[in-house]
């Protein structure tokens, strides 16, 4: 597998698990993109990652620190006057 898919696959997962998952830290992040099979993978890399991304540390509904991304616009809206 080429390296673009490669990292196609490791953004594509490493926004779902910010999605779905409840990430307290860099090293939950490292550990569990590991245990999937993806090589490679540090704390410094998740680092970028998260900023490249940007993911932010906020509150879930039992008041933890997780990580989550930006909402994504749904879609854009234009003012015509």
């Amino acid at each position: 597998m080429g390296n673009s898919v490669k990292q196609a696959n490791l953004n594509k997962r490493f926004k779902e698990l910010l999605t779905e998952e409840k990430c307290h830290s860099h090293n939950e992040i490292v550990l569990l993109l590991q245990d999937e099979g993806f090589e490679n993978i540090n704390q410094s890399k998740v680092s970028r990652m998260l900023t490249k991304f940007g993911a932010v540390r906020v509150r879930n509904a039992k008041m933890e620190m997780v990580y989550r991304l930006p909402p994504e616009p749904c879609c854009l809206l234009s003012v015509v006057n």
